[in-house]
């Protein structure tokens, strides 16, 4: 077994390990003194706290974004990422002088030295992966690495002789060196420049091509941030994981990065292998999350407390059992599983545990869904009545009101990127409720639900024969979100929702689809119901 090796943050010498002087030798103080300036490329989660952290180690940081009004707030010292610290950095910057805006991503690049890729990279969701097959172009979910060649020719316009290029976001095996690295050699150095003669004629000189490690350098390091803590990740959690295209790109890289990394730099053997590093982490999560997603169905079953004998299986140092819950969402652990999967099958290869976690997991949402429905369908036959002439007995949700606890893609922020709820409003949709309200403590609006017929407040809508849309309401007011509901669900497991009570419920059937809440206290309730947890435990 081959250990890893973490680079310490002090250079003691001067000469690299071919004993030539080391050029970057006082590559800090350069960047301190704002003679190497850093150019962040995406100002979005990963990208405006990295232009934070470096901000606040002293440099002299240029930032750009396609989009206007990100960078209008960001010259106004503001960030659209709810990031702690973020705001601050951008705000001392701008005082000290230390912080630019550009429009142009090709001035950034000549205006600076060592420019960081940060932009998203996703994949196609809309396809189940169970249906999923790299040979349909028409279902091809490989990933989408039009913003990563888009900023990469951007930079090779402005590209100088020593600058250092840094890839930042998670990407397939591959993706550093057959993408990334030929539109860098195909496009720097090689524009045609005029010169003026001295009779005042113009003469068109073309440039010779740069080539990595002997004109510029190339790196991979993937981020490795928690959202709502991503600054703390950076500058104290991890070491960061670093790889180049080659010796020199590795030194010079270790040397940025163990700048404002405190646990140091780990140096990847080979770009691909950190590449691969990243995707490991998600899909770790996302097949141990689907086996978490297994047991707690297996526990409903059998009678068992699946959240009591996780807490006791994980009491042995090699259990780690992860939590089960209504789906997984964010821009990171859904994605992941699908880069390796299209690879795979370009290699003809069967990753079957990684396909199945994530057809696991995306199953979710509609299951729980038909949990939750159970219990409304139980409290009427209790009743021995019907609802109103839209309600069958075959189709206990028609025409209900059903309240969604939490948007967000998980609890404690304010992101909705891929978030689980929106697969469950598809699926009460199917079911012809007649009023979906969404309630989520951070999320004050959401454009993804505009397509899914959002609308903000407005009158109770029922579903007749001339009106058979369903009205979907997005609400911080919970009192607002629960009156007048027929069925409650939670979906994002947001603090604020872990002290809710029987009486805060209002006797409306309640399904908890993340394990939040205590279900002792809930033993009386007439209606509830959690993922994991069989009959008879807590439950009526």
């Amino acid at each position: 077994m081959q250990d890893i090796e973490i680079f310490s943050s002090t250079y003691r010498n001067s000469t690299n390990r071919y004993g030539k002087k080391d050029e970057f030798s006082n590559i800090g103080k350069k960047i301190k003194d704002g003679e190497l300036k850093i150019a962040v490329y995406g100002l979005g989660h990963v990208g405006s706290p990295i232009a934070a952290v470096w901000l606040r180690a002293g440099a002299h940081v240029i930032v750009t974004d396609k989009s206007s009004l990100v960078l209008e707030n960001a010259k106004k010292g503001r960030t659209h990422v709810p990031e702690p610290g973020v705001n601050e950095a951008f705000k001392k910057g701008l005082d000290e002088n230390r912080f630019e805006v550009y429009e142009d991503p090709v001035k950034a690049s000549r205006d600076s030295f060592f420019k960081m890729i940060c932009v998203p990279v996703l994949t196609d969701q809309t396809i189940p992966i169970n249906r999923y097959r790299s040979s349909d172009s028409h279902t091809r979910n490989s990933a989408d690495l039009t913003a990563v060649t888009e900023v990469t020719k951007a930079i090779s316009k402005g590209l100088k002789k020593g600058d250092v290029v840094a890839l930042n976001p998670s990407v397939p095996p591959g993706t550093t060196e057959e993408i990334v690295l030929p539109i860098i050699e195909q496009t720097a150095g090689c524009m045609d420049n005029n010169i003026v003669l001295k009779n005042g004629n113009k003469k068109k000189v073309s440039k010779k091509k740069f080539q990595v490690e002997k004109d510029f350098y190339l790196l991979y390091s993937p981020e490795r941030i928690f959202e709502g803590r991503a600054i703390e990740d950076i500058e104290q959690r991890y070491p960061a994981i670093l790889s180049g295209v080659g010796p020199r790109s590795l030194d010079i890289g270790s040397q940025l990065y163990s700048l404002v990394f405190r646990k140091g730099v780990i140096k990847m053997s080979s770009i691909q292998s950190a590449e691969a590093e990243k995707l490991f982490e998600g899909i770790y999560r996302d097949v141990n999350i689907a086996l978490a997603n297994e047991l707690a169905k297996f526990c409903e079953k059998k009678g068992i407390n699946f959240w009591e004998t996780r807490a006791a299986a994980n009491s042995q140092p090699y259990c780690h059992i992860h939590k089960p819950g209504v789906g997984v969402g964010g821009a990171c652990i859904p994605i992941y599983p699908r880069f390796i999967i299209d690879i795979a099958e370009k290699i003809k290869m069967n990753c079957d545990i990684t396909r199945l976690g994530r057809i696991t997991n995306e199953s979710m949402p509609a299951y729980c869904v038909k949990q939750a429905v159970q219990l409304l369908d139980e409290k009427n036959r209790k009743q021995n009545t019907k609802r109103t002439c839209v309600m069958e007995t075959n189709h206990p949700a028609k025409g209900a009101i059903i309240t969604l606890l939490g948007i967000a893609f998980r609890g404690g922020v304010s992101d909705t990127r891929l978030s689980p709820t929106y697969m469950v409003v598809d699926e009460f949709k199917k079911l012809k409720v007649s009023e979906i309200r969404i309630h989520d403590p951070l999320v004050k609006d959401d454009p993804n639900l505009s397509g899914l017929g959002l609308k903000y407040g407005g009158p109770k809508v029922k579903n007749t024969e001339k009106n058979t849309k369903v009205v979907i309401t997005l609400t911080q007011r919970l009192d607002q979100a629960i009156t007048g509901a027929d069925l409650i669900m939670l979906i994002t497991d947001h603090p604020q929702y872990e002290n809710l009570k029987p009486r805060d419920l209002h006797g409306v059937p309640f399904y908890d689809g993340r394990g939040l809440l205590d279900i002792s206290r809930f033993v009386n309730y007439n209606s509830f119901s959690s993922i994991g947890v069989g009959k008879g435990i807590g439950n009526i």
